[in-house]
């Protein structure tokens, strides 16, 4: 006859504790998988704080204050924050000598130029390119009318094919060039420009790899590249954990970025040392050079007025840098000047200053509009900077939009 035995009471309790033992085990996994995702969505938060700053900087720097442009508020501010404990003079501080890009070019295998929108990264690798000489060409797929007008354009307009094929060749010729020198035969030097990296990179499937190995390869076969970039590293060109590229470029930083770069060599000596010292007065330089300030590496460097300069044209001299400054410069000095604070007006528009111009100076805001839209910048850079407009900034903008559609 079949029978079921009944399991015993200990038989139970074994059962119920490896039950036991598999709940709590599932529970610290999962309290440990909670906690993990929290972390997670902390940091996910701590970035998407960080991210909209721009914006609201961007925002917060349209809105009138008493007439005040806050611009000139915040560059005074800046300036007041700087703590310098003791000032050195300007010529005890050591600045780059462009020159040494044309004149050593194995010190500088490729170069990157790093700067925000309209800081006028185009322009400046114009003239350096002209300065460096050579034979040069641009891989981009978009630009303004006024940009590499003396160049040779591949790729242009968004014409990823065309962008594709030039890398390739620059490729083969990287790899051309080493055999023939094993058979003796000397190359001139290459300078080409990459610019809008971005696109590049999204649209043309083999531009990565091909780009990393110019960037490491392409100096002993006389391979320049000049990237134009709008970051510090080298994901802003879609190349994740490829840091130690960032070795093979001389970097020249504009604007923000040289300012924070020099704050950051300052802070790594102490405050009673000599390093911090110069670095301060590193600093201080970089702020009376207003937003064309800029570092090359570790150096300062004046970067020459080129207003007037023309691609294609005589390179300016660098020992000219110290010249005169250009009409974008003097509306600068004007809004940098301590003796140019603006007063309150009860209907809140704008501001004049309370000193008469300087010789050469601007008082004519619709010519100052004028000449700097010649200079290379935007109308917002006009709305914001030029002295006499509306001090508030979509007002300025519109009259300056109303003044280029009467002259057209």
């Amino acid at each position: 006859m079949n029978h079921f035995d009944i399991p015993g009471a200990r038989t139970w309790l074994r059962f119920f504790g490896w039950v036991a033992v598999k709940l709590v085990v599932s529970l610290v996994q999962f309290c440990l998988l909670l906690a993990e995702k929290i972390l997670e969505f902390m940091l996910w938060c701590v970035k998407l704080a960080h991210k909209p700053m721009d914006k609201i900087a961007f925002v917060v720097d349209h809105l009138p204050y008493a007439g005040v442009p806050i611009a000139t508020m915040r560059q005074e501010l800046q300036a007041q924050t700087i703590d310098v404990p003791a000032s050195a003079s300007t010529s005890e501080i050591q600045f780059f000598d462009f020159s040494q890009f044309r004149n050593e070019p194995d010190k500088f295998p490729h170069i990157r130029v790093i700067g925000k929108t309209g800081v006028g990264k185009t322009r400046f690798t114009e003239w350096l390119m002209d300065l460096l000489g050579g034979e040069q060409f641009v891989i981009t797929p978009k630009k303004k009318p006024t940009d590499w007008q003396n160049q040779d354009i591949y790729g242009y307009p968004f014409n990823y094919q065309e962008c594709e094929a030039k890398l390739k060749d620059v490729h083969s010729l990287m790899h051309r060039r080493y055999a023939e020198m094993e058979e003796g035969i000397n190359h001139n030097q290459i300078n080409f420009a990459c610019d809008e990296w971005k696109l590049i990179n999204k649209n043309v499937a083999t531009a990565k790899e091909v780009m990393k190995d110019i960037i490491i390869v392409a100096r002993d076969a006389k391979i320049r590249l000049i990237a134009l970039a709008q970051g510090e590293n080298v994901a802003t060109w879609g190349l994740e954990g490829e840091s130690d590229l960032e070795e093979c470029f001389t970097t020249v930083r504009f604007g923000d970025f040289a300012l924070d770069y020099c704050k950051g060599l300052r802070n790594q000596y102490r405050k009673d040392s000599d390093e911090f010292l110069y670095y301060s007065a590193v600093l201080n330089e970089l702020v009376s050079q207003g937003f064309r300030c800029c570092m090359i590496d570790r150096l300062p460097a004046k970067v020459p007025d080129l207003s007037n300069w023309q691609p294609g044209s005589k390179a300016v001299a660098v020992a000219q840098i110290n010249g005169n400054y250009s009409v974008v410069d003097q509306l600068q000095s004007q809004l940098q000047a301590s003796s140019q604070k603006p007063p309150k007006t009860t209907q809140n528009q704008g501001f004049q200053p309370e000193t008469a111009p300087e010789s050469g100076a601007i008082s004519d805001p619709k010519q100052a509009v004028k000449s700097a839209l010649n200079a290379g910048r935007s109308v917002d850079w006009c709305a914001k900077n030029v002295p006499g407009l509306p001090g508030n900034y979509y007002s300025a903008r519109a009259l300056i939009e109303e003044w280029m559609q009467g002259a057209n």
